[in-house]
């Protein structure tokens, strides 16, 4: 492969970033404003604040149950972590372990995380299959959601195009919480 390569240092050395499949795919500053990077293929990479090396949470050191960690999000001491093809990791940096939920063992509509977001005691996420999802994190409850996107009304259509207007399978790809009570979805028609 001839591409161009980016180095990222680790508590491991580094790793080459060499295939477009080999990316960073989520992006979280924590309160002490470590850089938390889920990776492609990776894992999970945590950059203190001041650092020129990363600490490294993957399946390799036994603290993730999936190497492709796709969202992340705080809630309280933990993080949450999207995982593409994994289902979802619990995962406590204090004590460096992951308790993960996967499609099999819960109420979750699939293992292909591509979202998350937090709030208000609940953890919203999208499922690349299984549309959107929360989760209450002082019970653990799983709720499913309806996997299409909302269809335009009639009067909304004569604005739109007939594509994006009149398909009825529709994915999401993004949730983000605006702090008043709102989720905002973002997706396309497929």
């Amino acid at each position: 492969d001839e591409s161009p390569q980016k180095q990222i240092p680790s508590a491991e050395g580094s790793f080459s970033i060499r295939r477009s499949s080999d990316a960073i795919y989520s992006i979280f500053v924590d309160s002490r404003r470590n850089i938390w990077l889920g990776s492609y293929r990776h894992g999970l990479f945590m950059a203190p604040k001041n650092a020129e090396t990363c600490a490294l949470a993957n399946t390799a050191t036994g603290e993730l149950s999936y190497d492709i960690v796709t969202a992340v999000v705080p809630v309280g001491d933990k993080l949450y972590l999207g995982l593409d093809g994994g289902g979802l990791d619990i995962y406590d940096p204090a004590t460096a372990t992951s308790r993960n939920i996967n499609a099999s063992g819960s109420a979750l509509p699939g293992n292909n995380i591509v979202d998350l977001s937090a709030d208000n005691g609940k953890v919203w996420g999208i499922d690349y299959n299984g549309g959107l999802f929360e989760i209450n994190t002082s019970t653990g409850a799983i709720t499913a959601h309806p996997t299409e996107m909302p269809q335009a009304d009639a009067s909304a259509r004569a604005t739109l195009s007939d594509k994006a207007a009149l398909t009825e399978k529709n994915r999401y790809w993004l949730i983000a919480d605006d702090g008043n009570g709102r989720l905002w979805l973002g997706g396309t028609s497929i």
